[in-house]
């Protein structure tokens, strides 16, 4: 599933569509451009997407949020997409993402920071996946490099991809913080369409409610402080968007 270059590696949430990761060279890229980021097939298999934390207040308009185990690296946030593996219901047969909001995750593609394992101070990489359909040598689109330095969009690109690295750090500290609490729950979002077929979406969990409500004051006032209560609000609030998920299955089955 991941492609990395030698020399680096990414971050824990894994890389999902990304295919054929190398680390961007003013020599080697020195032509490239980048068009309209106009087609989302790139996500069409992915039935979740990793979510930073400061996303929740609009991700939980259009998706539910739950947390997924990501090996030995922690808890991450996710936007389920779809009831089963490989089904991502907000793609339409043009490949355009039809949620209002669109992860920063999927945002950020076909660009990654990478961090470098080069002694003796690791080092942020940014890296592109060459396969994306929006790069390009021919004249139209966005250039990466002008007299081989990075172009106001790729400056931009990096102050991006800088903003996503320190909010997913925090995020994980999040994560961790309500796994170590105890807080989280496996669950299984289950639906059947009005076909009555029926779909069971595991390895997805949640916030304990009853837990939650347990916790002593000093900890309630440390989430507060943090700014993390409200996160948690908001990612329960989402899962009623499981309704909404299945209308979207209903319909994409007719």
């Amino acid at each position: 599933m991941t492609a990395e270059t030698s020399k680096s590696r990414s971050e824990p949430t894994g890389l999902l569509f990304y295919r054929n990761i190398v680390a961007l060279n003013a020599e080697r890229h020195q032509s490239l451009r980048i068009g309209a980021a106009n087609d989302h097939r790139f996500a069409a298999k992915s039935h979740w997407v990793p979510l930073l934390a400061a996303e929740f207040a609009e991700a939980c308009k259009d998706y539910p949020i739950g947390f997924a185990k990501a090996g030995n690296d922690g808890w991450v946030p996710v936007a389920v997409l779809g009831f089963e593996r490989e089904e991502n219901l907000f793609i339409d047969g043009h490949g355009h993402w039809t949620a209002d909001y669109v992860p920063a995750f999927v945002r950020r593609y076909p660009f990654i920071l990478a961090e470098s394992d080069v002694d003796p101070e690791p080092q942020h990489v940014v890296c592109v996946d060459e396969t994306c359909g929006w790069l390009s040598v021919e004249a139209e689109g966005e250039p990466l490099f002008v007299g081989g330095k990075p172009s106001a969009y790729l400056r931009e690109t990096m102050d991006f991809l800088q903003d996503y690295h320190q909010q997913a750090k925090r995020t994980a500290r999040f994560g961790q913080k309500l796994a170590d609490w105890n807080l989280l729950i496996e669950t299984q979002a289950a639906a059947i369409t009005s076909a009555g077929q029926s779909f069971g979406l595991s390895g997805f969990w949640i916030v304990d409610e009853t837990a939650l409500n347990r916790l002593t004051i000093e900890k309630l006032h440390e989430l507060h402080t943090a700014g993390e209560l409200g996160w948690v609000f908001l990612h329960l609030a989402s899962l009623t968007n499981f309704r909404k998920l299945l209308v979207r299955k209903n319909t994409a089955a007719a």
